[in-house]
Order: structure tokens, then C-alpha cells, then sequence
């Protein structure tokens, strides 16, 4: 493992330790009960529902990124043409008048 992969895995291990604790706690104050208390079928039932909430934000995620990248590449060639237009506007105003 690189250096930069070990520190990559090192932010994601600290960020999950932080979020955890407060999830798993928020998530029982709202059940009102202990998930080791649940049957196998509703603890299944649970995740399948996290699941398909994760799928839905996973989704809804990639359409974004999609959206902001075509975003960007219009903003891209904005700036390409706006440098293109400065620096045709530098060579113009350096030239010697009625040069």
C-alpha cells in the first residue's frame, strides 16, 4: 500500500469512528429498541430499506456528478475562448499605433 492510500484509508477509518457511534444511537432513540433484540427477518428487512435508500442517494449522486461535469466542460471551453479573445486583444493593443 502507497503512502497515499494508507493515509486515504486512515481519513476514512477516523470519519466512519466519528459518524458511527451518534448513527447507531440516533438509530435506536428512533426504533425505541435494541437491534440485537430484532428478529433475523426484520433486522434483513432493515437493511434491505437502507439499501435501497443508499441506491437512491447513490443514484441520485451519479446524475449530479454527471450534471457537473458537462457543467464544467461548458465552463472550460467558456474560459478557452476568453483567453483566446485576451490574448488576440494583448497582441492588438501592443502593436505600435497605425502599425
Amino acid at each position: 500500500m502507497t503512502a497515499g492510500q494508507e493515509s486515504h484509508i486512515k481519513r476514512i477509518i477516523r470519519t466512519f469512528e466519528k459518524q458511527a457511534l451518534p448513527k447507531f444511537a440516533a438509530g435506536a432513540k428512533e426504533h425505541g429498541n435494541d437491534l440485537r433484540d430484532l428478529s433475523a427477518s426484520a433486522i434483513a428487512e432493515h437493511a434491505r430499506e437502507e439499501a435501497l435508500d443508499g441506491y437512491i442517494y447513490l443514484c441520485t449522486l451519479i446524475e449530479k456528478v454527471a450534471e457537473l461535469e458537462i457543467k464544467n466542460a461548458k465552463l472550460r471551453e467558456e474560459l478557452r475562448c476568453l483567453e483566446a479573445t485576451v490574448a488576440t486583444l494583448a497582441g492588438v493593443t501592443s502593436a505600435p499605433f497605425g502599425g
